[in-house]
């Protein structure tokens, strides 16, 4: 019997030797495949229940995810989708603080 090298796993991309697998491979595909389908519908439920709630932000994030997982895209544009998204979160951010600060400024003037 062969032992399995113990870092099996862990060999990178470039590596050239033999890479055993052990168990059916066919029926890990499959339980992938049901987890990625099983993701999905919860994407699809989750992001029609942030629409009804009117938490349109959230959804649109939502609906980012899904695109990401669902359709293949060259590695420029995911990166430009990527980009955008932490560009609309950036902003985001920088609003949420500004209010804060409004807040602050607001509760000193009429103390």
């Amino acid at each position: 019997m062969v032992e399995p090298d113990e870092n099996e796993s862990q060999k990178g991309a470039d590596y050239d030797g033999t890479i055993r697998v052990w168990g059916n491979l066919v029926a890990f595909v499959e339980k992938i495949d049901t987890e990625f389908l099983r993701a999905c519908k919860a994407l699809i439920l989750t992001h029609d229940y942030l629409e009804r709630s009117g938490e349109f932000k959230a959804a649109a994030k939502v609906a980012l995810r899904q695109v990401e997982l669902i359709y293949y895209k060259p590695q420029e544009v995911y990166d430009a989708m990527r980009k955008l998204a932490e560009l609309a979160e950036d902003r985001d951010n920088v609003e949420k603080a500004g209010e804060e600060e409004f807040r602050g400024t607001t509760a000193l003037c009429c103390s």
